[in-house]
């Protein structure tokens, strides 16, 4: 049985169609949705450019967030909202091995 679904969310079209999957799953398992963005660092910059770019990177994770969040409000399940920084994917794979 499924318990828990994970969804890498940026906002994009493939994403929101992964949400959208999710909540199907959701619904017919009665499991909680965990909804991850990820705000990637650029791979050269200095300190101070390169904090102003994670910074915009996050403002955007968080506003993205939003429209998921937004949709999931009324649904009976549980879901939760995180954002990440870091490489996508590793960020993802840590996400799911902290939440099991």
């Amino acid at each position: 049985m499924i318990e828990k679904i994970l969804v890498g969310y940026d906002g994009s079209e493939p994403s929101r169609d992964a949400l959208t999957f999710a909540v199907k799953l959701a619904r017919t398992f009665s499991a909680e949705v965990h909804v991850v963005a990820v705000a990637r660092p650029p791979d050269y910059g200095g300190t101070v450019e390169t904090e102003a770019v994670i910074e915009q990177a996050r403002r955007h994770c968080e506003h993205a967030l939003r429209a998921a969040r937004s949709e999931l409000a009324h649904e009976s399940f549980k879901s939760q909202f995180h954002v990440a920084v870091g490489h996508p994917a590793e960020q993802l794979v840590r996400y799911a091995e902290a939440k099991k």
